[in-house]
């Protein structure tokens, strides 16, 4: 049986999948229970979509092996997204399609089948953008990311440090460039969304993602550790937060547009200097069992969480109000949700994936022992 060489684990990356999921999670929920303390801050939450492409990108290039060709890659990354997006589409078309509600809409089979096909991003209107399970809206982004990463990535890991932090920069560079052209260009604002949104825009985050695996494959270590790293995303967060509550009728819209650009990096540093204490073998409590669990089922979560919610406010007949109850709310949208997550990851995520993908992966090879991979484990720790 031929042997390859594959990077070890880096668990505590499976643990960090949680948190980001939650913060979507809080971005979501407060169209349940809009609690003042929380409401105000919940549009944070949706960087954790972000944080994502950083991660997917980070993880594909870790878990990368020259043998893996493109049909392999492509095979793979379908079986890993594809059955629980089905699935969470079909769960979801009752909760968001219907007239009862000022949030749903009539259905439509081709924004539907647009969305199915994951090339929904590719297109202006909301209605197509967020068909079927709009939480799928950023698998369209990815799919545009898979697309290309077999044929990237085989340029990328040779290339010398300067180029990959060369590449990393231009690509932080382009995403500001191209903001500041649809805030300043006289063009529509259904164009400057469409852009904004659009894969290959996006796509830069991913990109930097992919320059940080590289530059960690190769030896290098970034100079911030896990709590400080932490910490400059707390401060940049906060400071985006104060300066949406600028009196500034702008404030908002400002800080929102600036999010994604102030916030990878930020969360680049806490994916390499996470992944640096697996790799030196320090303690971590990201990779303690609840965290792994969790963050097993935070892709499932993630497709259900704004069906659970909406589910809720649909049973409630509009928004909880009250502290109190918007608290209890909460909780308990949280609470079915990550039940929902554990029960879809049960029975079809983790069984379809292992079925979809085949044969077992080769025979593995590290510096010190050989390993037989399970289907399922190559990349597990990605989005």
């Amino acid at each position: 049986m031929t042997t390859i060489q594959r990077m070890p684990r880096v668990e505590s990356l499976t643990g960090l999948r949680w948190f980001a999921a939650f913060f979507v999670f809080l971005h979501h929920v407060v169209n349940l229970a809009p609690l003042p303390a929380l409401y105000s801050w919940s549009w944070l939450g949706v960087s954790g979509v972000t944080f994502f492409f950083v991660l997917s990108g980070f993880v594909l290039t870790w878990s990368w092996t020259p043998r893996d060709t493109a049909p392999r890659f492509y095979r793979r990354r379908f079986a890993r997204i594809y059955p629980l997006l089905f699935v969470s589409t079909l769960l979801a078309i009752p909760v968001f399609y219907g007239s009862s509600q000022p949030w749903q809409k009539p259905f439509e089979l081709v924004p539907v089948l647009l969305s199915l096909l994951l090339i929904q991003a590719w297109f202006v209107p909301n209605s197509i953008f967020f068909a079927g399970n709009p939480a799928a809206w950023s698998l369209s982004e990815e799919a545009f990311f898979y697309a290309v990463f077999p044929f990237t990535i085989r340029r990328m890991i040779t290339a010398r440090l300067r180029v990959i932090f060369s590449i990393a920069l231009t690509a932080g560079l382009i995403t500001w460039a191209v903001l500041a052209w649809t805030r300043w260009a006289d063009i529509s604002n259904e164009l400057a969304t469409f852009v904004l949104r659009a894969p290959p825009y996006r796509a830069m985050e991913f990109l930097l993602g992919m320059c940080l695996g590289v530059a960690i494959r190769r030896g290098w270590r970034s100079p911030v550790g896990l709590l400080p790293a932490i910490a400059i995303f707390g401060v940049l967060a906060t400071a985006l937060g104060i300066w949406a509550h600028h009196p500034d009728t702008e404030a908002l819209f400002h800080a929102t547009a600036l999010m994604d650009q102030v916030l990878a990096p930020a969360y680049a540093l806490i994916i390499a200097a996470a992944a640096q204490r697996d790799l030196d073998g320090r303690r971590s409590v990201l990779r303690s069992s609840p965290l792994v669990a969790l963050g097993q089922w935070s892709y499932a979560f993630y497709l259900v969480h704004a069906t659970v919610i909406y589910a809720m406010r649909l049973a409630h007949g509009g928004v909880v109000v009250g502290v109190g109850a918007q608290l209890a709310a909460i909780a308990l949208a949280l609470g079915l949700s990550v039940f929902a997550a554990w029960l879809l990851y049960r029975i079809v995520e983790h069984p379809l994936e292992r079925r979809l993908r085949g044969a077992p992966l080769p025979v593995v090879v590290d510096s010190s022992r050989r390993v037989e991979l399970e289907p399922h484990e190559a990349a597990k720790a990605g989005t």
